[in-house]
């Protein structure tokens, strides 16, 4: 009788060990990162953040199709950063770009089962982007951001006018590095044919504290310039970022 009991412990310890392994196995296991400010979890792997710069970061983890931008308004004086994230965010986004859907209240494109999500919080001047393929994965993030907790006065700061707004309203590609808008010159009036010559297609940027003229060329190649003689440009193919005369903003 005792041996019968005994037998019977034994099999039920080995069920609830096979059980515990079996839920194991099949749950997703989880780590916390750290990027741009933001602390949110993501799938188990041996991938890191790289920090580009004090403002952006970027997680890439091929192994489970995520791929993770963010920016934030931490220096004021990460000018490379902010232009660094502003393009390569556009870029991904752009890729991705595919229809509006929802999934357990959240706002997603879909592009043939690649899902991306992005937001910008112009109140704490910050942003992420989030390109993944597994849903389940997505909302697991979604649900443990939390946002940076940045300790400046971030009122000033127009992240529209500077390029980190990279969608519009009717969620299309905000294209803003790229100067193509052209105004009849039927409609135009002597005041802002004056205004366009005077400044020659660049406007006032607080982020560079200069006027600045974004454009892309032939090549897919998009530029800054500014009147004191700035210039950058990235390559999205090639993701090469280059600038000259960076002392000239200081």
């Amino acid at each position: 009788m005792r041996k019968n009991i005994q037998i019977g412990i034994i099999i039920i310890l080995i069920t609830i060990i096979a059980s515990t392994i079996c839920y194991l196995a099949l749950t997703p296991q989880y780590k916390e990162i750290q990027m741009s400010g933001y602390t949110l979890e993501v799938p188990n792997s041996n991938k890191e953040v790289q920090n580009n710069t004090v403002n952006y970061n970027t997680y890439t983890d091929n192994q489970n199709n995520i791929t993770i931008k963010t920016w934030a308004y931490k220096d004021t004086n990460d000018t490379n950063g902010t232009t660094k994230a502003s393009n390569e965010m556009r870029t991904q986004l752009g890729e991705n770009m595919g229809t509006n859907t929802t999934y357990k209240n959240i706002t997603l494109f879909n592009k043939s089962g690649t899902y991306t999500y992005y937001e910008a919080d112009t109140n704490n001047s910050c942003m992420i982007l989030l390109t993944g393929k597994d849903l389940n994965t997505i909302e697991h993030i979604l649900e443990t951001i939390e946002k940076p907790k940045i300790n400046k006065d971030t009122q000033e700061y127009d992240m529209d006018s500077n390029g980190l707004i990279l969608t519009n309203p009717d969620n299309t590609i905000n294209n803003q590095t790229t100067t193509s808008t052209k105004k009849s010159t039927t409609t135009k009036s002597s005041t802002s044919k004056a205004s366009s010559n005077k400044n020659n297609g660049y406007k006032w940027s607080a982020q560079y504290g200069d006027y600045i003229k974004e454009y892309t060329d032939s090549n897919g190649v998009q530029h800054i310039d500014s009147k004191k003689g700035y210039k950058s440009s990235y390559n999205p193919k090639t993701n090469e970022f280059k600038e000259q005369n960076y002392e000239k903003l200081l």
